[in-house]
């Protein structure tokens, strides 16, 4: 067990070097949210805010903290993806370019909870 454990942790760590520059950024979603605001910023404009690689991270983001969006205010919602999430991560990455993808997307999640849209846990 240990050595299958030290295996995926080696895998783990050499996928994630291999997406750590800007140029990768749009071949794979393993750490995607240690990319600065400022890169993914642009990358959602240049593909129209249509990132499936985005999109998939964002899932699996949510997923993770066990979040419940209530009826409508998901992002999985096309209007609430382009009336809110993305102006708002916008907001925050223009705010600090050199925050991190998981940085703006924390402030995306405590905003909607502060609106009481989503059950976090």
């Amino acid at each position: 067990m240990i050595k299958f454990n030290r295996i995926i942790f080696t895998l783990f760590t050499l996928c994630s070097a291999l997406v750590a520059n800007a140029e990768d950024f749009k071949k794979s979603a393993i750490g995607l949210g240690n990319f600065n605001c400022a890169k993914v910023s642009e990358h959602l404009q240049a593909e129209d805010n249509k990132s499936m690689l985005f999109n998939a991270w964002m899932a699996g983001y949510f997923s993770g903290k066990n979040v419940y969006f209530l009826d409508g205010k998901s992002p999985a919602s096309a209007t609430e993806y382009e009336e809110v999430l993305l102006p708002h991560l916008q907001r925050f990455c223009a705010d600090d370019p050199d925050a991190s993808l998981i940085k703006a997307m924390e402030s995306y999640l405590m905003f909607k909870v502060s609106k009481q849209e989503v059950i976090v846990g």
